[in-house]
């Protein structure tokens, strides 16, 4: 389980590398900030883990959101839904095709 800190801004390194280096870095080989690529490395833990029925409330915690608001927010931004409404479509979707079946 990944558990992140939600108040860091930029990634550290023990390394002699500026921050603006290695921001152009992530800029140059991945096509995204720092800040960007975090957010879907969090979206990635936590779609299964909400999927598995883990609540909303703990997994925004456990990736280090100060709120499950801000977690929220995030998830609407990147899926253009709330996780409520995000795990309410699949289980819609997985009734419908049960009934296919």
């Amino acid at each position: 389980m990944m558990r992140a800190r939600a108040r860091t801004e930029q990634p550290r390194s023990d390394f002699d590398v500026h921050q603006q280096a290695l921001a152009r870095l992530f800029a140059q080989e991945l096509q995204m900030s720092f800040h960007e690529w975090r957010q879907q490395l969090r979206l990635t833990e936590a779609l299964p883990r909400l999927l598995a029925g883990d609540s909303v409330q703990v997994v925004a915690r456990d990736l280090g959101y100060g709120s499950t608001r801000a977690f929220s927010s995030m998830f609407r931004r990147l899926l253009g839904e709330t996780p409520r409404d995000y795990l309410g479509r699949l289980e819609q979707l997985a009734r419908v095709r049960g009934r296919e079946d």
